[in-house]
């Protein structure tokens, strides 16, 4: 569930919607956008599993990561598991 998220995400960000339509009509180039996902925040209301696994997915894209309860209370379980994913990846080669 959480991949479908992203991807959904993802094909917002890029207009995927728009780019079918006019690949339908044979309009090629120049009207689709193509923003990024890294450096855009990212608010998750609940850190259940889904929550959770939205948080690390989204981190891997060079989000930033906001979490909060269903009453506005900041979650720091989710920084948790985001921090735990950061250190992971300050690790890796290259």
């Amino acid at each position: 569930m959480s991949e479908h998220a992203l991807g959904v995400m993802i094909a917002f960000s890029r207009n995927i919607g728009l780019s079918i339509l006019n690949q339908g009509k044979r309009l090629w180039g120049g009207h689709s956008s193509l923003d990024e996902l890294k450096g855009k925040t990212l608010l998750i209301v609940g850190a259940g599993r889904f929550g959770k696994e939205i948080a690390s997915q989204s981190y891997a894209f060079g989000m930033r990561i906001k979490g909060v309860t269903r009453r506005a209370q900041p979650i720091r379980s989710l920084r948790s598991a985001v921090s735990v994913i950061a250190a992971a990846r300050s690790t890796w080669p290259g």
